[in-house]
Order: C-alpha cells, then structure tokens, then sequence
C-alpha cells in the first residue's frame, strides 16, 4: 500500500484511547498524528497527562514529549452524532416506537405505562447480558452453544423479526 492514512485519537489519555493508540501502533495502513484529550490534559506532555498503564508503543515516545491540544467543543458534537448515527439502527427502533405510542395517549397514566414498558423491554435484556458477560463460565457455555447452532440462530432471529413486524402492523393498523 502507497501512504498511510493519517489519524488521530480522540480521548486519547483513557483506556479506550490508550488501546486505540497500541492498536495503531505499526499498522500498516494507518498513521497516527495526533492526539486529543479535555482541558485537563491542555499543555501537559503525554506522559504527564496520561498515566500508561499498557506499555507505551515504541512509536509514540517521540509524540511523548509533545503537548496536548484541548479537545474543541464541536469535535465532541461531531463524535456524538457519529455515535449517535451508529446506535440508531439497534436501540432507536423501540425508542421511537415508544415515543409515537406516549404522544398518542390521551392520559398522563397510560404514556408513563408506556415508558415504563420501553424500560422493561430495552433495559431488561441489557441487564441479562451484562449478567451473562460477567460469568466466565457462562460465556464460555454461551459461546461454544453459539459456535454450535449459528445457522439456526439467524434463522430464529430473522423470522421473529418478521413476526414483529407483522405484529406491530396488525396492532397499529
């Protein structure tokens, strides 16, 4: 490959930034050039406003000594919509569901029935699953079970999809 693709890290004094660093380090098609941090880091080194706790890639004790720029308010707006763009598509199915259901009801008691039902349906499952990745021994069960029966997983996730959706007609129409 010709030039490498300049790139920066947005966070960069945090685990996650820090992982985002080892994991540009020496990859062939990326170049990190710079890197970002809130207030907090303005004008200190990387070493004084990150406490590494990873090995520092050898690549990046050049840019140590170089000072941190605060991170501009619109480059943090800029980030949310990204990640906001990238949720959508999994949670904001049921959320504006939920909404259009709230706005449509002719009583306070029925819409707060209906963002407590939102709650039990988004948050309940998320609950479980962060029960489930707590277990080792569970998610090494849940795992090789998934490896086991991957075909038949899709296939049962996509025809409840459709089931819902032809629910969600039936009821709504």
């Amino acid at each position: 490959m010709g030039k490498r693709i300049e790139v920066g890290v947005l966070g960069a004094t945090g685990m996650v930034g820090q992982q985002f660093i080892q994991q540009l380090a020496g990859h062939p098609w990326f170049e990190l050039t710079w890197l970002a941090a809130s207030e907090r880091s303005e004008g200190k080194s990387y070493a004084d406003a990150a406490p590494w706790r990873l090995e520092t890639p050898k690549f990046l004790r050049p840019l140590v000594r170089q000072s941190f720029q605060a991170t501009a308010l619109p480059a943090i707006f800029g980030a949310g919509i990204v990640v906001g763009l990238c949720t959508v598509p999994c949670t904001g199915g049921i959320y504006l569901g939920i909404l259009s259901l709230i706005s449509a009801q002719p009583t306070y008691g029925i819409g707060v029935a209906y963002l407590f039902l939102y709650n039990v349906m988004f948050i309940t499952p998320l609950l479980a699953v962060l029960g489930v990745a707590s277990n080792r021994r569970a998610l090494a069960l849940l795992a090789r079970w998934h490896g086991e029966n991957r075909f038949r997983i899709r296939l049962a996730l996509g025809a409840a999809m459709i089931l819902l959706g032809l629910l969600s007609l039936a009821v709504l129409t």
